[in-house]
């Protein structure tokens, strides 16, 4: 019998631990390629909804008949327009789109000669054509899908898409509008708006969240008729602390919710956001709405929100809204009354906020550039790539955050080398430097435009500064 030395004892102890180490490096490299694969899957979904359009075809602002045309245009290339129907068909078959007060032929007609296009959201109804003889009623489908026909016929190109109606699926109105219904509506209006002008696309009414289940039902009554999957996301937090930072809102999962419903129902069709904002009012005891952020802060979250959702395959997104809703502190402070990029002065546009002013650096600066990739995608990093097609033109769109709101957070980041652009509230260009790459990232984003493509910096690349090392707050970056 042969007795084995210690020294062969020893290799068999070292032959023994080996096997489970490579086991574990297998299995390690499996769900490597796994959690890879997942991610370039959404990328790929993303980019195949049609989602690669320029900065300044994706943003899109909600706005009312008499917001300013000119000003609109300056941050915007797309409009949203809360089209009362019981304004312009309060009597059957008179159509009032050029008279009185809310005439839309001058509104839609000068927004278009400035290369904005728009989209009138067709909501409420006439008492005449109502379930219940109120706006809010439940409209009669075939008065409506007549409407939308008569609307596309007499505007032509002068739009660009129609929206069905504002919210089918909200539980909270004293009538509700049942998904069967709101479905079976949504295929007469198709028809209509086709044989009108077959280019002009039908969006799906947007609903209040990602609610798929309302979306499934509708989808089945309307066989299917629409062009756009539309819904409608806030950030909410609480009246203590206010809104939350679109990466800690449950941006990415709503998306990926009504990506994943898409892609099984609706395969093709592309993703529009088209309402999303944030409260600039506090109140003076210190309460908020749930969808409170201070100025800059909410300025810095649109722009976040605008990226991220271009990144993950929505074709557009809409602010809410141009100008704040309500005017006096005690309208302003309920929720999504103080929203706009401008303040309300008598219902007319007042003073702009920083959201307006970073809005417009992003069109300006980089209108032209379309999303290519992600570089690094947080917890704490964001580094977004873009570029001009047909053209040597790069852009990285770069931020650093932590924790669900605006803090003073910031930290070194490795970039690209090139001209660097800083959103400031007054100016419609940003601050404008140059960067040998050596940046300090902060909550409010920056653009470095460079040209060709960068090596990918990956996120551990950052040197975090620690909290206690910050001296919050951090200069303009930090408001509460």
């Amino acid at each position: 019998m042969f007795e084995r030395t210690p020294s062969s004892r020893k290799e068999q102890v070292q032959s023994s631990m080996k096997k489970p180490l490579i086991l574990l490096t297998i299995l390690l490299a499996l769900l490597f390629a796994t959690v890879r694969q997942a991610h370039e899957s959404r990328s790929h979904r993303a980019t195949a909804a049609g989602a690669r359009v320029p900065l300044r075809d994706m943003i899109g602002v909600n706005a009312v008949v008499n917001n300013n045309p000119s000003d609109v245009a300056r941050v915007a290339g797309w409009i949203r327009d809360y089209h009362k129907w019981y304004w312009y068909e309060a009597t059957p078959g008179v159509y009032t789109w050029g008279t009185g007060s809310q005439g839309l032929d001058r509104f839609y007609g000068t927004l278009s000669s400035l290369g904005v296009k728009v989209m009138p959201d067709v909501e409420l109804a006439p008492d005449w054509a109502s379930s219940d003889g109120q706006p809010t009623g439940i409209p009669d489908a075939a008065a409506h899908a007549r409407y939308l026909g008569r609307l596309v016929d007499h505007f032509g190109d002068t739009i660009a898409a129609v929206e069905n109606y504002n919210e089918p699926s909200q539980t909270w109105e004293s009538t509700r509008f049942p998904a069967s219904v709101f479905g079976a509506m949504t295929a007469g209006d198709y028809d209509a708006v086709k044989a009108a002008n077959p280019g002009i696309p039908l969006v799906l009414a947007g609903m209040a969240g990602p609610d798929t289940s309302y979306l499934d039902a509708a989808n089945r009554a309307s066989a299917g008729k629409f062009d756009v999957v539309n819904f409608h996301w806030y950030a909410e937090g609480d009246s203590t602390d206010g809104g939350k930072n679109p990466e800690s809102g449950e941006l990415i999962s709503s998306i990926d919710q009504m990506a994943e419903w898409r892609d099984v129902n609706a395969p093709g069709k592309p993703i529009w956001i088209t309402e999303f904002g944030w409260d600039t009012f506090m109140q003076p005891d210190g309460r908020k709405s749930r969808v409170f952020a201070p100025e800059a802060s909410a300025a810095n979250y649109l722009l976040r929100a605008i990226f991220m959702m271009q990144a993950r395959g929505v074709e557009k997104g809409f602010v809410f809204t141009y100008r704040d809703p309500a005017v006096g502190s005690a309208d302003l402070q309920g929720m999504y009354s103080s929203a706009g990029l401008v303040t309300n002065n008598a219902e007319m546009d007042g003073r702009k906020k920083p959201g307006w002013y970073y809005l417009a650096t992003v069109k300006n600066v980089l209108g032209d550039y379309i999303f290519d990739r992600i570089v690094a995608d947080g917890p704490n990093v964001y580094h977004y790539e873009y570029f001009v097609p047909g053209t040597e033109k790069r852009a990285a769109v770069l931020w650093a955050r932590e924790g669900q709101r605006d803090s003073g957070y910031h930290l070194s980041y490795r970039g690209p080398a090139g001209t660097l652009v800083k959103p400031l509230d007054g100016l419609t260009t940003g601050m404008v430097s140059t960067t040998d790459g050596n940046l300090t990232l902060t909550e409010r984003p920056l653009f470095v435009l460079h040209i060709a493509t960068p090596t990918a910096v990956p996120a551990r690349s950052a040197t975090v500064t620690p909290r206690s090392a910050r001296g919050v707050p951090a200069g303009d970056d930090f408001h509460q």
